[in-house]
């Protein structure tokens, strides 16, 4: 059955951008500057940094994992260490940082009611072939933004068809890994989860 829901996947695909550079200047210090004003990031833009961080330290691990021991490494890699490195940037950048999903690979990235409910947003937006749009909630205690994550061409190497994508080496250590596995079956750019970033106002 065709799935357009997250569970993220092979761990790296934000639909918002994948250029995480490093830079000194006034906007990844925290401000955006306009032709005459200097204004704060909003906290979409906020978030939106911080998951693409987030996300090009789970890469750059990721893609060491499949380099040496192939896609089947990778998915020993999110197994053991995705959730502890997310973690640790949540702990660096002062915001709790997860990424959920409703075909889930590992139980502990599902995805609550009010995630679901962005999850439909998105998957509505895509069936109608327009671009999904990041969400921010508030709460007395924070602010919330939520982010797409889309199925890129090397997640189908672990999430992608049984038969003709994923090797067997790998299917073998998924499910042995993940007894429970609903995270496989996806197509290029389909919605594999969503970043949630939770941030103090």
């Amino acid at each position: 059955m065709k799935k357009i829901l997250f569970t993220l996947s092979a761990m790296t695909f934000l639909i918002i951008g994948s250029n995480c550079g490093q830079s000194t200047d006034k906007k990844s210090a925290g401000i955006s500057q306009t032709a005459d004003t200097i204004q704060p990031k909003t906290p979409l833009e906020r978030g939106k940094e911080m998951a693409l961080k987030t996300k090009a330290e789970l890469g750059r691990y990721l893609m060491s994992a499949i380099r040496e021991k192939g896609a089947a490494g990778a998915v020993e890699f999110c197994s053991t260490r995705a959730i502890r490195i997310t973690d640790s940037m949540s702990t660096i950048m002062g915001s709790r940082l997860k990424r959920v999903a409703e075909y889930n690979r590992n139980p502990a990235n599902n995805a609550s009611m009010e995630e679901l409910a962005y999850i439909q947003k998105v998957k509505t937006a895509l069936e109608a072939k327009e671009s999904p749009k990041p969400q921010l909630t508030e709460t007395p205690d924070g602010i919330t933004a939520y982010y797409p994550i889309l199925t890129e061409s090397l997640c189908l190497q672990c999430h992608g068809d049984k038969k003709t994508e994923i090797a067997p080496a790998t299917l073998a250590r998924i499910n042995r890994l993940y007894p429970n596995d609903k995270a496989t079956g996806f197509e290029l750019n389909e919605l594999r989860g969503i970043w949630v970033v939770e941030m103090k106002k």
